[in-house]
């Protein structure tokens, strides 16, 4: 059963989780390899993995192992048993949907929301440096990379 049923609902302050690669993943190949990853220590830790420390910076193959393994453990049918009901309680990396847009749909059948309006969570100090610095360049294609990230 959906945790709000009784109303029509609409979340207008969803968040996603974006991976350390999405921006890059999503940007223009020109300017792809200035756009600098950013850390999740903080987050990671929440998630239970033993190697949340990775730094995305210099150690690029351990960061994309710890997003790789927590997308495994996503689709596991552990995670997946139960998540209707813990779909409250699982936060940030944890929480389903988080980062793997094609779960999103789900989310909103197990809260009972018939639309969310989606923020990023971790770029906006960014796109606004990147937006105040000399580099247009730069500035507009995050800022397509972002949108891209957000619809796709």
């Amino acid at each position: 059963m959906a945790y709000i049923a009784d109303r029509v609902a609409h979340d207008a302050d969803a968040h996603i989780m974006e991976p350390p690669n999405w921006l890059r993943d999503h940007a223009d190949p020109d300017i792809r390899d200035r756009i600098e990853r950013p850390g999740y220590a903080n987050e990671l830790a929440q998630t239970g993995d033993g190697d949340h420390y990775a730094k995305s910076g210099g150690d690029q193959d351990r960061i994309d192992a710890v997003f790789a393994r927590l997308a495994d453990r996503h689709r596991s049918a552990e995670f997946l048993e139960n998540e209707d009901d813990d779909v409250m309680n699982r936060k940030n990396f944890a929480a389903t949907g988080s980062f793997l847009a094609d779960d999103r749909p789900r989310v909103l059948d197990f809260i009972g929301v018939q639309s969310q309006l989606l923020f990023n969570t971790f770029h906006n100090s960014r796109l606004y440096q990147w937006e105040h610095q000399p580099d247009l360049d730069l500035a507009y294609g995050t800022a397509r990379a972002h949108n891209r990230g957000m619809v796709g």
